[in-house]
């Protein structure tokens, strides 16, 4: 059994985690892969939004 990948560290406030197999890279437009770096998934930080 695998052990479930965590966030590096806790978000700060108004941020929150995401967690991806795979992203888009904005410039290349080639697709990113977690597991061809050896990773489950990619955590990326990003603003929540204001309700």
């Amino acid at each position: 059994m695998s052990q479930a990948a965590a966030p590096p560290f806790p978000a700060p406030a108004g941020f929150k985690w995401v967690a991806t197999a795979y992203f888009t890279h904005w410039r290349s437009k080639k697709i990113i892969r977690a597991s061809e770096h050896g990773k489950q998934c990619f955590f990326f930080l990003v603003r929540m939004k204001k309700r």
